[in-house]
Order: C-alpha cells, then structure tokens, then sequence
C-alpha cells in the first residue's frame, strides 16, 4: 500500500461465491520520511524543503500539514505519493518540523531558519545588457538552484557558489533600468539588489520580404519591447509599418507603400515617448520586391447589387490558396471569400455603399495587390426604374413588373426571398420571381380608409380608387432607389366583375363550375377557391369555366384573377333588414340577441364588437380563434376589410362576460360565391357496432385519396382506427363508445366529407354482443391458461380474438359461454381485456389484473453476511420490481420480464423470497420459494 496515503484502514475480505467475512480488522498505515532536501533556509520565505519517502497521498484526496510549534510551516504544500515540497513561510524556527498525513505524524529534526541564512546581492556584473545578455551577482548564500528577478522578470540561475549566481537574461525584461533581486530554492527569498540596464534589441523579422505595395503582415522579433502597442513604433525603409499587436519579444505590424525594388533595408524600433531605439543588423534587414506584390487583373460580374449576397469572380496573380488568407473590399465593405487560388478568388458581397467601387484585394503574406492602369472597380446599384401596366383591380392580385438594376435572381422558394421586402403604400406585394433588371410581384388591394367604428351594410362595397400610392423595396437591410414616377393606381374600372357562378356551395372535387360576369380577358384568365386554383377549361370575356382539381378539398370564395387587371369581385346583397357578415352570410336582429350583454340588435352587437368599448374591427374571434355565436349560435363575424380589420387597426384583448376578442389576423372580402370542395360518402357497409368497439366497417365513397395519414374516419364521435383504404372505400375498426345513434364522419386532410344523414347514420348498441362475467384464475400468470366465462362468443374459434392490453392472448377453445387462451407476458397492473367476435365487435369494460409471480430460485443458501448473487424465476417483473428475503431487503442487479437478479444482504435463517413493486407483494405458485442464510 506504498501509494495510498497514511492513516487507519479497516479490512475484509469477500469471498465470489460465498459473500464476505463476518468480520473486520484495522491496520495502521505509517508515514515514511527518507531524506530531507534541506535544513539550512532563510527566515524570508520562499525556501523548497523537499520531503521523500511513502504513504504522503496524492495532492487533495487527504489532508497534509508541516508545522513548527504548531505553526504552519509552509506557504503552499505539493505532493506525490513519494514526495512532499513545503515552500516555507517567513519565519525563525530551529529544531524539528512535523510532518502530518491524515492525522499520522513524523517528526524531522535538525531544521534552522534565520537572517544569517538569508541569499543578499551586493551587485551584477556587467552593468548592461540585452536578451542572451549573462548576469553575474555577487553576494552570500547564493548557492544551489533559483532565479536572479530582473525587472520582476525571472532569469533561471545556471551557475552559482556561496558568493555568486549566473544566468542569462531571456527577451521578457522590460528595457530600461531595472532592480535585480535573487530567490534560491534551498535558502528562500533573498535581500538586497543591484540595478541592470536592460537595452531594446531587434533580432529580425519576419517573414524579410514582401511587396512593395505594402499590406504585408510581418512580426519584428526583439527583446525589451513595451506589450502596450500604442508605445511602439516601427518603420521599414522610413515608412511606417502600422503596430497591430505588442509582446515583450514581438511586435506585429503592416507594411506602408514603398518605390524600393529588391534593396534589403533596416527595421528601427523606438518607443513612441522617448529616445530609445534599436534597429536590424544587416543580416536580418526587410526587402521590398516587386515580384513579390499581388495584382488584380478583374471582377465578374463588374456590376451588380447594393444590397450584396451575390457571388464576385476576382481574377488576378499572387494570391493565397488559403481562403482566409486573402481580405477582399469594395467599397469599404468586405466581400467574405469563399474559394481561393493562386490566380482566382471567389467571395460573397455585403451590402455596400451605391457607385462604382474600386477592387481591394490584401494577403497576408504578400499583402496589398496592385491595380491596372485602369483601376479594376465595381459599379452598385439597387434602383427601380419603371413598372409595367397601368391601372389595376382595386382588389389587387395582378402580377406586375418593376423594372430596374441590381436585384438579386431568385423564386419564392429560394431563401433570398427571405431578404427582400417589396410593399405597395404600407401592404407587401408578394414577390414570385426576380431577375437581375426584374422584380415580379402580386399586388395587395387597394387601401381602404381607416374607420374607428365602421357601420354594418347589408352589400359589399368596392374599395375605393387609389391614384399614386408609393412602392418600397429592401434587400439584406438596404434600401433601393426608387425613381419619381414609380407608383401603382388603383381604380374601380379596372376591376372585373362576376355576377354569376353555378354551381355553388358544396361540391365534390371534379366538378365543372361556371363564372359570368364582365372585364375577363380572352385567354390567361386564373380561378381561385380561397387558396385552391381551379384548372380553366374554356374562357372568354364574359365567361370561364374550370374544373375542381381530383385532389382539391377546402372552402373559399371562388374569384377570377385577370392578367394585367387583378381580382375580381361579385357584389353579394343582402335581403332588407338583414346584415353581411364577413363569411358571406347574412343576419338579421333576431338572430344578433345576446342576452348576457344585453343586445337585442345587431347594430347594438356591433357598436361593442367594433367600438371602442370592446375593440374597433374585433371580428368576433377571440384569441383562439373560436368564432364569436350569439344565443342562437349565429356567428357573428367582422373580421376583413370590408369592416376595416385590415392592416392590424386592433391588435388588444378585452373580454367581456367570458367572450374575448382580437385582431391579430384580417380574413378576406366576401367577394364571391362560397365554394366548398369536400369528398363524398355514399354508402356503410355496417351501421351497427358493439359499444366495446371492435366491428370492422367498410365506407365505400369518392376522393379520399390514397394517404392513410391524411384520412380521420369516427363513428358516433369515436375513433374508427383504418387498416386500409383505396380512393373510394375506406375499412377500419370501430372504437370504444357509449350506447348513442350519431353519424360516421371522414376527415380528408381535415375536410369532412358529404353524407347524407340517413345513410351515414350508425349506433353503438350493448345489445348480443360478446360480455365477460368472470377469469380463472382471477389473476392471469403468463404462459398458462386463462379461461374467461361469459356470454354470446358463439362456437366459432375462428371468430374469437382476445386481447389483454395492446398483446394477444392465443386462443385455444370457445364455446358460447367461454373461451380459454393463453396468457401474454405483461407488465403488473390492471389491463383492459377485449374478446372481439367477428362481425359483432368487442366486449366492454372486462379487465385482467396481473400480479409478481415466483416460481423458483437459482441458488437457495448463501452466506449470512450477503454479496450472494440470485436469480429469481417468474413473471410480471419490471425495473421496478425489487426482492425481500423476508426481512432483508435485496440489492437490485438486473430484471427481464421472467427473471430478477438480486445481491442478498447480511441476513440470517430461513427466508421466504419474495418479489416486490410498490405496495404489492408476489404470490408463488404451488409450495413458496424459501432461502437458507
């Protein structure tokens, strides 16, 4: 035990089979010192008494003390296992220090601390010098290992005796006049001093060559340099080489422009402030080449945007193939390079001042390259210039050109599109394509004036002309020019009419539907259904027809957008006394009572809905988006335009009487017929179920597409799980619900299909189906039988499944009153149990609980002091299953689900096994499963 550290230990010894002893004993462990470094120090500090021997510990993992008449000895202490280093406090002492590991002392005797034993300095030889410099000083007690301080700056003692020290002087003194003072490591710290001169020295730099252009990044390399680098000065040729960084030894700095051509020159350093100074030796002087300096020699594209992001070609010669090497600016701004060679950088540009740029391009090892005669350079713009078009629908949507210079190209599915923001007046105008001369967008409506509490109408109105309204684009945070003139008018004349559209309202994907009205163009007229494009199969200017695509479901206002004008509108009236709500229906103030805030009218709903009271242009919507019913469940909806939802005039919560209200969101217009594209149900193969679920279901219908994950089929409200389905006929399995008469109900990509109510009517009845009265055993044990009694299972094995949660249970016989299987392995709880007749359905509200079986041990005796390993055979164990050997708690090793693995514990006599989870305690099958201790 020569590496733990001294102390007292307590023994036992643990057998692999039979566990461990009954019994312990302590040894002492003592702390060995063989040799001491030193005994002869300095009453100053700092001394190194080196203590070697045993047991002393590794540093932190046990406590360790030197004292002195029960002071502590030592300013700081470091140890092995073999070794202790005491550096001393300042002090006088003579006699013994004790040393102390873990309580366990030893005393070592001999030690004397005193002034007498003090290192002193009376002076140095020579006087001066810089780094490499070797420094004698002379004084007493100067023997053995240390350090001469000069400046504050250690420097290593190589030689010494009694009355003299050595060393020899390394780059990191400050120059300068500078205090010597000594430190020995046997003695301590000493007393006295002597001055040195230390002189500013340059040794060389590097690399020694570059262009003369400048740009070049070099390192001087010295000794006696200030580390602050607004101190030093450096200049290469008598031009100034600009200090970016400073150390002691180092000095880094950028080389100026020169006319020198291959002359070797001299580096000079000085300090800023004063006199002192030191230049290269000839050896080690800087050259200027020409053949060293980079040139530029292009950029493509020599133009492009202000706003960057586009990708610059730079061709040239002496740059880095080191990317990060080469620093490329235009205009003042760097362009980030991306790809380097010697002749060829690529780089990615920022956003940049407007104008035509000179190309900078600086390595860091050649620095600045140079340019032609004619400076290469790079012209930036970002204007718009010219729209196309005239006058547009005042309900937006025309697809319109501006005309410019320096956009970027993308789609609107490239990331780009994410850093443009084109807006028409204060609306985005959503961008679908962009070129370098071309920016295509969408137009928004026409603004609508703001009004605080608008008044309900009984028609839609047309958003009024707009003349002039201004355009704003940005890009990557900069702003393009846009010329006078650029604006977009809106007029009312312009803007195509529908008076007609057959069919309308619900309609099955497929279907041919037909729009009349004025101002469509001849050809390249587009149909939308809220979101939904619907295919235009024959056009003319005053009518179109499209057909609903095979895979179109949802509901909107069908439109006509119109190229070069925009969307249309169809003027929707409502019948006298009655209101337009904003999802196109109409209300009357029988149907706008709301007894709990005292409306009777809908003017009156309206003036708290839109007013102040509650919060202009509310909408009806509260912040989950649940449309605002009145009590005849009306819902009453102002949330678009129309009632001037738009542009976000309310963005506050109030609520009143548990109803609340926000405008966060602006729906559109009702400006057309409402179209609703949903698939169709048309027959059931089954229109009853078990209420324990479990009858297979067969939907025969048309458009349900061929994705599982987008088809939600319920019955009666319950989950109708699928197992397969084809575009017209869907199968699942019914779930659990209560006896009720309700509807089966398809949900395609959230669209619910069309049914009549007779022929998707379904019931869920307790009536003839399979009910479980009684199980033996009462708690099913895995791999046995399980005989389940009760009523209506029929004779038909091939009819019956059961399941015990989510696992099978095998059947082996059924009769009409019972059914035997054999029990699945499971986890102990209480499952649901489901007997499932073919054509029926399922059983309802049976259970299984299972309970910790034991059946049998691996081992049955073992030591009465524990450490035994048992593996305990039986079922329903879990990782949080654990073991009693009658009183005795086991340690928990491993657990599958037929076997637990314990440690046994100290115990004594014969105990029965038994496993535990949480309140419940197993039961043994047969004779119980004792253990001898």
């Amino acid at each position: 035990a020569a590496d733990a550290p001294a102390g007292s230990y307590s023994l036992r010894v643990v057998h692999v089979h039979s566990g461990a002893s009954t019994s312990t004993v302590t040894a002492q462990l003592p702390l060995t010192v063989t040799s001491v470094s030193t005994n002869t120090i300095g009453n100053a500090g700092g001394a190194k008494i080196t203590f070697a021997g045993a047991n002393f510990g590794a540093d932190a993992t046990s406590n360790a003390g030197v004292t002195y008449n029960g002071n502590n000895a030592c300013a700081s202490i470091t140890r092995s296992a073999t070794q202790l280093v005491c550096t001393t406090n300042a002090f006088d002492f003579s006699g013994t220090l004790v040393l102390s590991v873990n309580g366990v002392t030893h005393d070592v005797t001999g030690f004397s601390s005193a002034a007498g034993n003090v290192p002193t300095i009376t002076s140095v030889q020579p006087t001066s010098g810089g780094a490499g410099s070797a420094i004698t000083a002379t004084g007493t007690n100067l023997d053995g290992t240390g350090s001469l301080i000069v400046g504050g700056v250690a420097c290593s003692v190589y030689a010494s005796t009694s009355t003299t020290a050595t060393c020899i002087l390394d780059g990191g003194a400050p120059s300068g006049t500078q205090a010597v003072t000594v430190r020995t490591d046997n003695r301590g710290t000493g007393t006295g001093s002597a001055n040195f001169d230390v002189r500013l020295l340059v040794r060389g730099v590097s690399p020694a060559f570059g262009p003369n252009a400048g740009g070049s990044v070099v390192t001087v390399s010295g000794s006696g340099f200030s580390t602050d680098a607004t101190k030093m000065r450096v200049r290469i040729a008598g031009a100034a080489c600009a200090v970016s960084s400073a150390t002691a030894t180092a000095i880094v700095c950028t080389t100026g422009q020169v006319a020198l051509d291959n002359n070797r020159t001299d580096v000079s350093v000085a300090f800023v402030d004063t006199t002192t100074s030191a230049t290269t030796a000839s050896a080690t002087q800087y050259a200027f080449s020409t053949s060293l300096t980079a040139t530029i020699a292009s950029v493509t594209p020599s133009a492009g945007s202000a706003a960057g992001m586009e990708t610059l070609t730079i061709t040239g010669t002496g740059f880095s193939t080191n990317a990060l090497e080469n620093v490329v600016r235009i205009g003042g701004v760097q362009c980030v390079v991306q790809t380097a060679s010697a002749t060829t950088l690529t780089c990615l540009s920022q956003p940049m001042p407007f104008g035509t740029h000179n190309v900078d391009v600086v390595i860091n090892q050649q620095g600045r390259a140079t340019q032609p005669a004619t400076p290469v350079a790079f012209a930036a713009s970002f204007h718009i210039t010219s729209v196309t078009g005239g006058t547009f629908s005042v309900e937006g949507g025309a697809l319109v050109t501006f005309v410019g210079t320096g956009f970027w190209t993308f789609d609107k599915t490239s990331w780009q599109h994410s850093y443009y923001n084109l807006t028409v007046g204060t609306k985005p105008c959503v961008i679908e394509s962009a070129t370098a001369t071309e920016v295509r967008c969408r137009l928004p409506p026409a603004p609508r004036p703001f009004v605080q509490i608008p008044s309900l109408v009984n028609e839609l109105s047309l958003k009024p002309d707009a003349a002039n309204v201004p355009v704003y684009l940005s890009a990557n945070g900069k702003a393009a020019n846009i010329a006078a003139g650029v604006v977009i008018n809106y007029a009312a004349s312009e803007t195509p009419r529908v008076t007609s559209v057959s069919p309308q309202g619900t309609v099955a994907p497929g279907t041919a539907i037909t729009l009349t009205g004025t101002g469509f163009a001849a050809s390249g007229n587009t149909v939308w259904i809220g979101s939904l494009q619907c295919p235009v199969t024959s056009e003319s200017t005053t009518q179109v027809v499209c057909t609903v695509g095979a895979d179109s479901l949802g509901a909107g206002f069908i439109r006509v957008n119109v190229p070069g004008k925009g969307e249309s509108i169809q003027v929707k009236t409502c019948p006298a006394g009655q209101y337009l709500m904003c999802d196109g229906s109409c209300v009357g103030n029988t149907q706008c009572i709301y007894e709990e805030w005292g409306m009777t009218t809908c003017d009156a709903l309206a003036n708290v809905i839109a007013g102040e009271t509650f919060c202009h242009a509310n909408g009806g919507t509260d912040r989950v988006n649940i449309p605002f019913r009145t009590d005849s469940s009306t819902v009453f909806n102002m949330n678009c335009p129309m009632y001037s939802c738009e542009g976000g005039d309310c963005d506050q919560a109030l609520y009143i009487g548990g109803r609340g209200g926000r405008i966060s969101t602006c729906g559109p217009d009702p400006t057309g017929a409402s179209i609703d594209v949903r698939p169709t149900v048309s027959a059931l193969s089954t229109t009853v179920s078990s209420i324990g679920g479990g009858k297979v279901l067969t939907i025969t219908g048309n458009h349900f597409g061929g994705n599982v994950t987008a088809v939600v089929a319920t019955a009666n409200n319950a989950v109708c799980a699928i197992t397969s389905m084809t575009n017209t006929e869907i199968v699942c399995e019914t779930g659990e619900q209560v006896r009720s008469t309700s509807q089966v109900a398809v949900y395609v990509r959230g669209v619910r299909a069309t049914c009549s109510l007779e022929t998707c009517r379904f019931m869920y009845t307790d009536q003839g189906i399979p009910a479980v009265t009684d199980l033996s055993p009462s708690n099913p044990k895995a791999g046995k039988a399980l005989t389940i009694t009760g009523t209506n299972f029929g004779t038909t094995q091939g009819d019956i499944t059961v399941h015990v949660g989510s696992r099978a249970c095998a059947v082996t016989s059924v009769a009409d009153t019972e059914v035997v299987c054999t029990a699945p392995q499971m986890p102990i709880g209480t499952h649901k149990l489901r007997v499932n007749r073919a054509n029926v359905g399922s059983s309802f509200g049976a259970t299984a609980p299972y309970i910790l079986w034991v059946d049998g041990i691996s081992h049955s005796t073992g030591s009465v002091n524990g450490g035994h390993i048992v593996s305990i055979i039986g079922t329903g164990f879990s990782s949080q299953t654990t073991a009693m050997f009658g009183p005795c708690p086991a340690e928990f090793v491993s657990v599958t689900n037929d076997r637990l693995v314990v440690k046994t514990s100290n115990c004594s006599g014969t105990q029965r096994v038994n496993a535990v989870q949480g309140s419940q305690v197993s039961r043994c099958d047969g004779s119980c499963t004792n253990y001898i201790f």
